[in-house]
């Protein structure tokens, strides 16, 4: 890059009333200009002249591994007088308007003010504001890991500040030891202590994370959590970490954060007393299978704190539903499926709790949209919902019940394949079940089954012809005091016999306070023109509840005492069939909007292809099903990444579209496809299982030549496509498994030169 003198001149102009040091070096990596703000930073002699950018990057110890090219931001510590001196460099790379390199510059900053003294590390309110502001200097894929010191109130209050703070120290010196260079360290609140890393990985994390935990001499808690894509916040991510850190200790039953929990679970006790074993049970099953589905750190605390109290709504049915050894009727069952919302109330005003608020409220809902309380189906069900879905079924089913002994290990887990894709989520259900094949004596039928617990009941199947509609019966004095009432009184209103024989309960104390006095108007108005009045009105019971009624009222005269009485006579509305069908019908129109939002929830945006998530499920409900061959081809189009750099990102979307459209053209009705992320797709076709395996193969082979031909007709400068493609066998007989055998043969037809496709067969796979 060359700069004539007055190009220099105003760059001088520019970058000397900066506030920050300067450093520029061209395109071949020589230094060409710093200000004076860089010179009082990092020193004369690391600012000679001549030096190259690499020797500059080595003077300074500022390491770029793992970093993006484009740009960056890394905490330094500089030499001056002897003294550290904490300093922020931002990195930018320069490029022209045809995104040719010209140049590097980098950007250092005093932070003496913004760090935290005991620790060295950014502090989180200046964090926030610089991160909120130059997003692109930490561009994902980014993971961030929070760690804190357990119980350091207590040792604060016990032996002194000086010792918490020691430990904050020793804490902060092993995170700056095990982690790698290049990461950016901050003190968010209290001894909450953040590592941001670019380029790794969740479990990467969490083995440095053990090694701190190894090399420190207290305790400590921590939660790890990534940033993805370019709509990811940092600073959200590192929010989210530091709750899932929150929830590990609510899990740990020697914090003191676990008081809420214990108390939440010991009133769950009272209701069952199998609850401490279900929820040890469920736990176990929940780590293992979250693991197995490869769930974050924080989805597996929050997995499991929803298996601790997914039913913690519970607490609010009366025993004598719980524990009723028939089948439930229609209102107690309306009881029993209020805990959901029960639960998420609990859940919300606790602000422990609200992460796991809306799982606790959807527990019940339906892969194929019956559940309740939301009739939500598929993906639109929290991921977590649909897991404690089919661990609490399954521990239900293979233990005692009130109404019903407990099945075996076989039969609950073929229960669950028979109703994969109907009431639950079919990719977890199969990752359940070979994690449960895999279980040491897994064979056994006969002995596999554990202790009780419990689980809702169903309702009776009642007639749809014959609608019953209930009733209460009572009368009312001169007053309008309540002086006789039915058997079915106390279930309407929720006042006893009892209670209305020693207490003086009047007609006026059924009715809301805010439609009294337009109650009387209206019975005032149709007495004065018969003996009947029959109307609609609210009802309020005793417990405050409001009911709609319908009310016919006869005044009469007593032949016995020669008084004025009425005869009142009220049914619940929602149990008619007029009711029942408006009702049925706004379900149904409710239904209609949810396939309409679940079609675009389920669909890639830029393709109109299967997003990778609905495919998963789709292609896995047809595995369970066992009446198919299942062939997956995975594409990826090769060289993708060079061509979307050259034409930008514009042509880039334009090239996918015309992948999608191209793939969807090249499948039968019935087959899916799929865009699985970035430039690479995948197809599951399915054919009969008699058809051998060779002319599945040949079917494959045509479709990447045809889209080789289409794609290669609507692309200039078209580089072709690799596939990789398998059929499904008794031993690849799940999701994952066929998806990692067409993954491998697309990998090797990459590494035999691209633009090709490789069929599965056990020696290529042994390889």
């Amino acid at each position: 890059m060359q700069i004539n003198e007055k190009t220099l001149k105003m760059m001088s102009l520019v970058f000397d009333i900066s506030d920050k040091g300067m450093v520029l070096f061209d395109e071949s990596g020589s230094l060409i200009y710093y200000n004076l703000k860089a010179v009082n930073l990092l020193g004369r002699e690391k600012l000679r002249d001549g030096i190259s950018r690499k020797e500059f990057l080595s003077a300074n110890r500022i390491v770029n591994d793992g970093h993006s090219r484009d740009n960056f931001s890394v905490q330094y510590t500089a030499e001056r007088e002897g003294k550290p001196v904490p300093l922020r460099c931002d990195y930018k790379m320069l490029s022209n308007q045809q995104g040719g390199i010209i140049g590097d510059i980098f950007m250092f900053s005093d932070i003496a003010l913004e760090t935290d003294i005991l620790t060295g590390f950014h502090n989180w309110e200046s964090f926030k504001l610089f991160a909120n502001r130059n997003p692109a200097q930490f561009k994902p894929p980014i993971a961030v890991a929070i760690l804190d010191i357990n119980s350091l109130a207590m040792i604060n209050s016990s032996f002194g500040r000086n010792v918490g703070d020691r430990l904050i120290r020793e804490l902060s010196g092993a995170m700056k030891k095990h982690f790698p260079e290049g990461t950016y360290f901050v003190r968010e609140h209290e001894a909450h202590l953040v590592a941001i890393c670019r380029n790794t990985t969740e479990p990467a994390m969490k083995e440095t994370v053990e090694k701190i935990r190894n090399d420190f001499s207290g305790n400590i808690q921590y939660a790890l959590n990534t940033t993805s894509c370019q709509n990811d916040n940092l600073v959200s991510a590192i929010r989210e970490a530091s709750k899932g850190m929150k929830t590990k200790k609510l899990l740990d039953l020697n914090s003191s954060h676990s008081e809420l929990i214990a108390t939440l679970v010991k009133a769950l006790e009272e209701c069952d007393n199998d609850t401490k074993e279900h929820v040890q049970r469920t736990m176990t099953l929940g780590e293992k299978l979250g693991k197995r589905l490869g769930f974050s750190d924080i989805q597996l605390s929050n997995l499991s704190l929803l298996c601790m109290l997914h039913d913690i709504g519970k607490i609010g049915v009366p025993l004598e539903i719980l524990n009723k050894p028939a089948r439930l009727n229609e209102d107690e069952w309306a009881i029993m499926r209020a805990h959901t919302e029960k639960g998420y109330q609990i859940a919300s005003s606790a602000k422990e709790l609200e992460n796991i608020a809306d799982m606790v409220l959807h527990h019940h809902e339906r892969w194929d949209g019956m559940g309740y309380p939301d009739g939500l189906s598929k993906e639109s069900i929290p991921v977590l919902s649909r897991t404690i879905s089919v661990i609490d079924s399954f521990d239900a089913m293979v233990n005692d019940r009130v109404y019903r002994k407990a099945m075996t290990v076989a039969d609950a887990l073929e229960e669950l394949r028979k109703c994969a894709g109907s009431q639950f989520d079919p990719h977890i259900v199969s990752e359940f079940i070979l994690m449960m094949k895999e279980e040491p004596g897994a064979e056994k039928t006969e002995s596999d089954t554990v202790s009780s617990g419990y689980n809702d009941n169903v309702p009776a199947v009642t007639s749809n012809n014959i609608n019953p509609v209930f009733f209460s019966r009572y009368v009312l004095d001169e007053e309008n005091r309540i002086i006789q009432v039915d058997d079915t009184f106390e279930k309407f209103t929720g006042y006893s016999r009892s209670e209305i024989e020693k207490n003086k309960i009047y007609q006026m104390d059924l009715i809301p306070k805010n439609d009294l006095q337009e109650y009387l108007c209206a019975v005032e108005e149709q007495l004065q023109k018969s003996t009947l009045a029959f109307f609609e009105h609210y009802l309020k019971k005793k417990n405050g509840d409001i009911v709609l009624v319908l009310c016919l009222g006869e005044v009469y005269t007593d032949s016995l005492t020669g008084k004025l009485r009425s005869n009142i006579t009220i049914s619940n509305i929602m149990h008619t069939r007029a009711v029942k069908t408006m009702i049925r019908s706004e379900q149904e129109k409710a239904q209609k909007r949810l396939r309409q939002w679940e079609t675009q929830y389920r669909s890639d945006p830029l393709t109109g292809l299967m997003n990778h998530s609905a495919f998963e499920s789709d292609v896995e409900t047809r595995l369970l099903s066992g009446t198919e061959k299942v062939m997956m081809i995975m594409i990826d189009f090769d060289n993708f990444k060079e061509y979307n750099d050259t034409y930008g990102h514009k042509k880039g979307d334009e090239f996918l579209i015309i992948a999608g459209r191209s793939l969807s053209s090249l499948v039968r009705e019935g087959d899916l496809a799929c865009r699985m992320g970035g430039d690479e797709f995948a197809l599951a076709m399915f054919f009969s299982r008699d058809i051998p395996e060779s002319k599945l193969y040949t079917r494959a082979e045509r479709i990447f030549n045809e889209l080789s031909v289409a794609m290669g007709s609507s692309i200039e400068n078209f580089s072709g496509v690799s596939m990789g493609a398998a059929v499904s066998t008794p031993d690849i007989s799940t999701f994952n498994r066929l998806y990692e055998s067409a993954d491998r043969m697309l990998y090797l037809s990459k590494e035999r030169g691209r633009n090709q496709i490789t069929c599965f067969s056990d020696d290529l796979f042994d390889r």
